[in-house]
């Protein structure tokens, strides 16, 4: 009888146990579900957060990968290329024209800033990486002009009354040279000056107003020709 009554209270402490661990699985899964809810709000408030970040920073699968600062600047970037163009038509005969290409080349790259030149001789567009010496050149000059162009238009107040082109004449051939020197020679009114950093003669004796820096072996000398 004493054997069967231990064996009974084993059994009963046995099954109070199970009942206590029971019970704290219970208020483990209760909170675990409350968890679950928890976290599940959370990411549906997430996401369209993530979506905003991967659209700003050109994250996105399978889009263009174009930030937002990148978008922003294509904004204004187009208005330069505009004021660009007016110059480097002038002085390629109609032959170029500079426009922002929007898409890249794969998915994978960044994309929105980068350049392209359509050809009218050939119909076709192509990358200004193609472009001769010379013809880049033209374009460098042309969107430094239509930058100025633009700070001028849009911040109110401020004017660009001098600007200085160091060297890269000697890759035009005579007529470019002449074309370039045109455009120079106009915006060159008032009291804006157009300083121009050159070795070459034939240049030197298209420009009325210089200073001449001549060096010998006591020094150089500067001569203001006006």
């Amino acid at each position: 009888m004493n054997t069967i009554t231990l064996r009974m209270k084993d059994i009963d402490d046995a099954l109070e146990g199970l009942n206590g661990s029971n019970a704290i699985r219970e208020i483990a899964l209760q909170k675990g579900r409350a968890e679950l809810k928890i976290r599940q709000k959370l990411e549906k408030q997430y996401l369209p957060i993530l979506e905003l970040s991967k659209t700003a920073n050109g994250e996105l699968s399978g889009k263009d990968k174009i930030t937002f600062e990148s978008f922003v600047q294509g904004f204004y970037f187009d208005r330069v290329l505009r004021a660009a163009n007016l110059r480097l038509g002038e002085m390629t005969e109609g032959r170029y024209r500079l426009f922002r290409a929007e898409n890249a080349s794969d998915k994978r790259s960044q994309s929105g800033l980068e350049m392209e030149v359509m050809d009218y001789y050939t119909g076709k567009s192509r990358s200004v990486k193609s472009l001769s010496g010379g013809e880049a050149f033209k374009a460098s000059l042309s969107l430094a002009l239509g930058l100025s162009d633009v700070i001028q238009s849009h911040a109110g107040g401020v004017q660009i009354d001098a600007m200085f082109i160091d060297e890269g004449f000697g890759a035009l051939d005579e007529q470019s040279r002449e074309q370039a020197v045109q455009v120079l020679q106009r915006l060159s009114y008032g009291n804006r000056l157009v300083g121009i950093i050159s070795h070459i003669t034939e240049l030197k004796e298209n420009i009325e107003k210089k200073i001449l820096v001549q060096r010998s072996s006591k020094g150089s000398s500067v001569e203001v020709i006006s």
